[in-house]
């Protein structure tokens, strides 16, 4: 079983961040990774790993940068082992949102990421309004091309 709902606003609050740091233009939308991780936990998807970075300056704390590793009890493959999805975003303009998927290997004990599933299976979007359907028509991308391989 994956981290409930509860306790990942409970450690990692910048998931849920309405909210974004400092000013934008008007062409600037906030992402919100709770929005992006609801399209996979309406379909069984879990949270297996959460996590963000420190901040050194506190205002940008709930902000920051962060990171989820999900997974489905379902897709588990013999040779590779299990699927994962990777949705990394910040709400301090520091960086895009970006979702890839793939078989995770843990290189190091300070999660760097080794992913073998080619080179298509990661986007980034910045955080504009046009970026919008995009991101949607991408989610459904992952969720087509992760229903193929568990054929």
């Amino acid at each position: 079983m994956g981290i409930s709902e509860e306790e990942l606003k409970r450690r990692i609050p910048s998931v849920y961040s309405d909210a974004f740091f400092g000013q934008v233009s008007e062409t600037y939308l906030q992402i919100k990774t709770s929005d992006v991780l609801s399209l996979f936990l309406d379909i069984g998807w879990e949270v297996q790993t959460a996590t963000e970075i420190n901040v050194r300056n506190k205002d940008r704390k709930g902000f920051q940068k962060h990171m989820l590793i999900l997974e489905h009890p379902s897709m588990i493959f013999q040779e590779e082992g299990k699927l994962n999805v990777v949705i990394r975003n910040s709400h301090d303009r520091s960086n895009s949102l970006e979702i890839f998927y793939g078989f995770l290997r843990f290189a190091c004990s300070n999660q760097l990421l080794v992913r073998n599933l080619g080179n298509n299976n990661q986007k980034s979007f910045r955080h504009y309004k046009a970026n919008l359907d995009t991101i949607k028509d991408w989610v459904a991308e992952i969720l087509f091309w992760i229903q193929r391989l568990s054929r």
